[in-house]
């Protein structure tokens, strides 16, 4: 009797940590579960997340591409700038005085040109007499000509 009573003993207490074994597995296949679905919307988070970074990159390098675009052009708006600057200086610092007072040779050279084309002189003249080119005679009867 005693080993009857210890053997049902045993058998209930062998039965109870069964039904125990059998929560704590389904317990753990709940977890197992919730877990799975949570790695699933973190991978997908994970897809989105690097679905925008492409595209910012992309966005970053069109901008770029403008950005440095803009800049040659500025560059060379900038140069034009600087050369028109320079010219206007130039012409600015040509002194009529000097051209009057016969300080310079060239300025003079000039000067009898233009008087020739008040007169009446014709291009070959002002080539032969005052030692320019063609196209720098040209140039004068095309501003100083009365005509």
């Amino acid at each position: 009797m005693m080993n009857d009573l210890f053997l049902l003993s045993i058998a209930g207490f062998a039965i109870i940590l069964l039904l125990l074994v059998v929560v704590a597995f389904l317990n753990l296949k709940r977890e197992q579960k919730k877990l799975k679905q949570a790695y699933q919307a973190l991978a997908l988070q994970i897809q989105r997340s690097g679905d925008d970074i492409v595209g910012l990159c992309s966005a970053a390098a069109a901008v770029d591409r403008r950005l440095s675009a803009n800049e040659a052009l500025l560059r060379d708006v900038q140069e034009s700038i600087e050369i028109q600057q320079n010219n206007a200086e130039y012409l600015s610092g040509y002194d009529r005085d000097s051209i009057d007072e016969g300080e310079s040779e060239q300025p003079q050279i000039y000067r009898q040109a233009i008087e020739r084309i008040h007169s009446g002189a014709t291009i070959d003249e002002l080539v032969r007499a005052c030692g320019m080119t063609r196209d720098e005679a040209v140039l004068l009867m095309r501003l100083h000509s009365p005509n």
